[in-house]
């Protein structure tokens, strides 16, 4: 379907059965994108944006706090969030991502792109991690089956907690350490921690 343009000044929500080409917008509300296709575009909230795609989408989400991306196909696109962003794909995931708070990707597929948080950050792959990782705080986590290549750059501390925030690692498992792969790692890693602050 498209192009097309769904806006609305105080929320937008657009539910496409097959393909979308075009853009789901609101000024001063939240946009929603639900296809059941394939999806190139964009999504754009004054306050959040959501979009929800069951094949492949290439495209954009712009949040004024929240955004978020559920893709079953491949992601290649921006999203940018004045609070925190999660993209999760059951393939790949290619993202030029800026946050102000937090950002939190989980793939099935590799992880390539550039991801910038201004608190912190959160990596999970089944494939390959080749991307760069920046945070104005922790990296939490980047565990990958395959894979650890890129940059990985905390503004404080790498680890400190594993999902959501929580401190319950268990030996053993890759929970136990901030930066694990199956594979490989051979990135540049750099905590800039200097005064050990918690």
């Amino acid at each position: 379907m498209g192009p097309v343009t769904v806006k609305g000044p105080e929320g937008a929500f657009g539910w496409v059965y097959g393909d979308l080409n075009g853009f789901i917008e609101s000024t001063n509300g939240p946009a929603v994108g639900v296809v059941y296709g394939n999806a190139t575009g964009a999504v754009r909230g004054g306050t959040d944006a959501l979009a929800y795609v069951l094949g492949s989408f290439v495209g954009d989400v712009d949040a004024g706090d929240y955004a978020g991306v559920v893709s079953f196909g491949p992601y290649d696109g921006y999203v940018t969030a004045g609070d925190s962003a999660f993209l999760v794909s059951e393939s790949s995931i290619n993202a030029g991502v800026t946050a102000g708070q937090d950002i939190d990707v989980w793939a099935i597929g590799d992880v390539t792109g550039t991801y910038t948080a201004g608190r912190d950050a959160a990596v999970e792959t089944y494939g390959t991690y080749n991307a760069s990782t920046a945070t104005g705080r922790d990296v939490r986590f980047v565990w990958a089956r395959e894979d650890i290549l890129g940059t990985i750059d905390a503004g404080r501390n790498i680890g400190g907690g594993g999902y959501w925030g929580t401190e319950d690692y268990y030996y053993g498992g890759p929970n136990s350490f901030a930066v694990f792969a199956h594979g490989m790692i051979n990135a540049s890693i750099l905590a800039n921690n200097m005064s050990a602050d918690p």
